[in-house]
């Protein structure tokens, strides 16, 4: 697939996770953001943004850093939502 990973940073301890993964797909950057908690204390969100946008930082523990296993499929998917919304940012899976 046409997907590039710039990069990708935050953490997932399997009870909280805060992550963004920048990727580049036809020549346009994208942020791909997944926030929230088991508990919904944090409401889990995930969206996709135009551009690259900088993950907040906070106290994490570096242990939780990982593969977060998004998959192309998912990010291009995401993409196309985006470009269907005609908006800057788009969201993708929320919490009520």
């Amino acid at each position: 697939m046409d997907v590039t990973i710039i990069d990708s940073e935050g953490y997932d301890d399997g009870y909280y996770w805060d992550f963004r993964i920048w990727f580049r797909y036809k020549g346009a950057d994208y942020t791909y953001i997944n926030v929230g908690s088991c508990s919904g204390y944090i409401p889990r969100c995930i969206s996709i943004k135009n551009g690259l946008w900088e993950l907040p930082k906070g106290i994490r523990d570096d242990s939780c850093e990982r593969d977060f296993g998004i998959r192309e499929s998912e990010l291009i998917d995401a993409v196309d939502a985006l470009i269907a919304s005609g908006e800057d940012e788009c969201i993708l899976d929320e919490e009520d």
